[in-house]
């Protein structure tokens, strides 16, 4: 626990992804990626293994570009179809979506402390908003995927969360709750803590190894004594 206080009292900022950490998971993941392969097959293209393992938007992205290769007005009209499609997704999740408890309470204190807060997230900008409105100035950034060219696990999305809070990487922890997360932050220099889902064991960061696995998000309070 020491050495872990160590860098942790290095800290300047603190952020977070939304879905299945700060806010109980309510969008159907593999129901989202079934609904765009459906898509994607009434426009011809063909559903392979490599595809089927790809989430949501990269599988987007790829068959767009697929198609864009000889018909890029087809390729369009594929995008805004699936992006129309994962959004009404999103959007209704929102709706039934609760912070986890302890959420406000936690990001209250930690801003007591002096440290600064944001969100980074794949979801829509109006499902955010939705989600993330009772928080109100306790986040300073919310990047959603309407806000920045290239969604993590490319790194550049925290980047930019960093920058706009004027925070380098190595004074930064992400927390979130998928091995993507943590790749997102080593990517930057930060450091990282993983929260498990109900049901998992740290085996879920195996392959990623985490600076801590967190049973919740409110599990950060032990941590960092607030």
């Amino acid at each position: 626990m020491s050495e872990k206080r160590d860098w942790l009292s290095l800290l300047d900022a603190v952020i977070f992804d939304m879905d299945g950490t700060l806010v109980q998971l309510t969008i159907d993941f593999e129901g989202m990626k079934a609904e765009v392969r459906g898509i994607a097959a009434h426009y011809g293209v063909e559903i392979d293994t490599r595809r089927r393992e790809l989430l949501a938007l990269e599988f987007i992205a790829d068959v767009a570009a697929e198609l864009g290769q000889h018909l890029p007005q087809r390729a369009a009209c594929f995008e805004r179809e699936a992006h129309e499609a994962i959004e009404a997704i999103e959007l209704e999740a929102a709706q039934r979506a609760d912070l986890f408890p302890g959420v406000p309470e936690l990001l209250a204190r930690l801003r007591e402390r002096g440290l600064q807060l944001g969100v980074i997230t794949r979801n829509c900008r109006m499902a955010a908003r939705t989600v993330l409105e009772s928080l109100g100035p306790l986040v300073g950034v919310v990047l959603t995927r309407d806000d920045v060219p290239a969604v993590k696990p490319d790194p550049l999305h925290l980047r930019q969360a960093l920058d706009l809070l004027g925070v380098r990487g190595d004074r930064s922890l992400m927390v979130g709750d998928h091995p993507l997360d943590v790749i997102t932050g080593q990517a930057v220099g930060a450091f990282t803590a993983g929260v498990l889902r109900p049901g998992e064991t740290a085996v879920r960061y195996a392959d990623v190894s985490p600076d801590l696995v967190l049973s919740g998000v409110v599990e950060l309070k032990a941590y960092l004594g607030v």
